[in-house]
């Protein structure tokens, strides 16, 4: 359930799960860390962002962590959604790509897949829908959640 961080008990969550990209979690102490170290009731802390990432990995972590963790009522899920026109790739050998934008990276798209399928528009209407899923999936679940944007 999505929750109003003004009448938030702190006191009652037993892990904490946070979501997002560099924002979340980086090289030094991030937002999500720094919440952690003030959750002295906390016995298990989960950060499952990672650099680079878009909304298509946030969403899936979110719904694979679901699976895995089996979200309560005791949770605490914390999700920094990313910026648009980000292309996440889970690829052959077992693991994310996450570039970045798609029009600064050049680790596997060139300019003939931008040209023929990169549009703001379409990263707009993906990344907007991958959100309100992800937002109402985590709203059915039992945990308490708080949603954000980059």
């Amino acid at each position: 359930m999505i929750i109003d961080t003004k009448t938030i008990d702190y006191f009652k969550y037993k892990r904490f799960f946070t979501f997002g990209c560099s924002f979340t979690k980086y090289r030094w102490p991030t937002w999500a860390d720094i919440l952690h170290e003030e959750l002295n009731n906390v016995e298990h802390y989960y950060n499952m962002a990672r650099q680079a990432s878009g909304n298509q990995m946030i969403s899936n972590r979110i719904v694979e962590t679901d699976l895995k963790y089996k979200f309560n009522e005791t949770d605490l899920v914390m999700v920094m959604w990313s910026t648009f026109c980000r292309e996440d790739r889970w690829v052959r050998d077992r693991k994310w790509i996450n570039t970045g934008g798609v029009w600064n990276q050049t680790e596997y798209i060139d300019s003939e897949f931008i040209e023929k399928y990169a549009h703001p528009i379409g990263y707009v209407i993906r990344d907007m829908a991958l959100i309100s899923l992800g937002n109402t999936y985590l709203d059915h679940s039992k945990c308490d959640v708080i949603a954000m944007s980059s």
